[in-house]
């Protein structure tokens, strides 16, 4: 991670060049959805896992990061691992526990993504690019609608990892590309790690202005979404002066029709979750399982910011891909 932070200032220049957007078009040719958590295989997902007891009863913002450190510690990071099949949540856990071996930070993402969804929460996954059309690295992580903020907030269950203001306030990943752009504060848990290793602030940090530079997600968020043979429509985000840009696309990527939609608008790819429901039909959690076990016993209060003991300022994250697949991999 350390030639991330290295190179952080050449990141952060270009990421500072293509700053803005066109804020064009000025609507979607499909808004995007998110599956209901009585969906039969999220249903599966949050009773097989008990993710009752995993969330705790704490508060909202307590709930999603017990999630997020529970998917961190259940499946071990490993980018040059080849990607189950299918890509669900299910069945990532599964292949991990009997081949003994991880995945990379897409697979991750996704399995958190699906595992929010199975807990009533609106959530996507985002792959995060850097500016270069031909990369050999980006890196994935998830966003969720936090209801009692009324906004996205960023997750990375690569590196446990999340992003506060100096007020302590959750950052989403635009607000987080947003300050690394104008040189503010950004503060980090002290806990960051990649498969139990510290990482680097700094090293962090700069990973990530490499990869805020642009983002792409699919319009659906549903269990299953890259594994079913049907059609789909992917948004693609670029700053202004980066094409393309209000282009539309067709491709045929083996498993499907896939309608790539490229938009310069934030906005509209970060529009706000509407009508979030309320979790419903909980699921009764009985004693804990071997997985939930092996992170932390879950919250049982509010949520607090584990803040680093000074900010850190213009830096990036991790993970690694190619622009057909965009599974990351770590160097």
């Amino acid at each position: 991670m350390q030639q991330f932070a290295k190179h952080r200032n050449d990141y952060l220049y270009f990421l500072r060049l293509f700053g803005s957007y066109r804020y064009e078009p000025k609507s979607l040719m499909e808004d995007f959805t998110y599956q209901d958590s009585s969906d039969a295989n999220l249903l599966q997902l949050r009773k097989q896992y008990e993710l009752d007891h995993v969330a705790g009863d704490g508060d909202e913002l307590s709930q999603i990061m017990n999630l997020m450190r529970w998917v961190h510690r259940t499946l071990r990071h490993d980018g040059s691992s080849s990607n189950p099949s299918p890509r669900n949540a299910l069945n990532i856990i599964k292949v991990c526990k009997e081949e003994n071996r991880g995945v990379n930070c897409r697979m991750l993402a996704i399995t958190l993504t699906e595992v929010y969804l199975a807990m009533g929460y609106k959530s996507r996954f985002i792959t995060c690019m850097p500016m270069g059309m031909d990369f050999q690295d980006c890196h994935v992580v998830s966003i969720v609608y936090a209801r009692s903020l009324e906004r996205w907030i960023y997750v990375d269950p690569t590196f446990e990892a999340y992003a506060t203001d100096e007020k302590g306030n959750l950052l989403g990943i635009e607000e987080l590309r947003e300050d690394l752009i104008r040189n503010r504060a950004v503060h980090l848990p002290e806990t960051i790690n990649w498969n139990g290793q510290p990482v680097t602030r700094e090293g962090y940090l700069g990973y990530m202005a490499k990869n805020l530079f642009r983002f792409s997600c699919n319009a659906r968020s549903e269990f299953n979404v890259e594994s079913e043979p049907k059609e789909r429509i992917i948004y693609y985000l670029h700053p202004m002066n980066y094409e393309p840009t209000d282009e539309v696309r067709l491709s045929d990527w083996g498993d499907g029709k896939v309608t790539e939609c490229y938009i310069s608008n934030p906005e509209l790819f970060w529009r706000r979750a509407s009508g979030v429901r309320c979790n419903s039909s909980m699921v009764q959690a009985g004693a804990s399982s071997p997985i939930a076990s092996a992170g932390s016993e879950p919250s049982h209060g509010e949520w607090r910011p584990l803040r680093a003991a000074s900010p850190f300022v213009s830096q990036v994250s991790r993970g690694t891909g190619s622009k057909r697949s965009m599974t990351p991999t770590p160097r």
